[in-house]
């Protein structure tokens, strides 16, 4: 990990946001409830932030609104 990536990471730790998913609690069965039993609580925080980056990425890309899964048809 570069230092650009884990000064991102520190200063949204530092503002109380980076555990907000983990610290509320996941839903069962989802892949962060999965995640915070076998992993450390920084590195699942860290899997968490990135997934986000992906998704808020691809997002900006294809200049699209978020789409809630959980209203999305499958």
């Amino acid at each position: 990990m570069g230092q650009r990536e884990y000064s991102a990471v520190a200063h949204y730790r530092r503002h109380g946001c980076g555990s907000m998913g983990i610290s509320e609690g996941a839903p069962d069965g989802s892949w962060l409830a999965g995640s915070m039993v076998k992993k450390s609580r920084m590195l699942v925080a860290i899997a968490l932030a990135n997934k986000m980056a992906r998704g808020i990425g691809a997002m900006l890309t294809k200049r699209e609104n978020y789409r809630d899964p959980a209203t999305v048809p499958a």
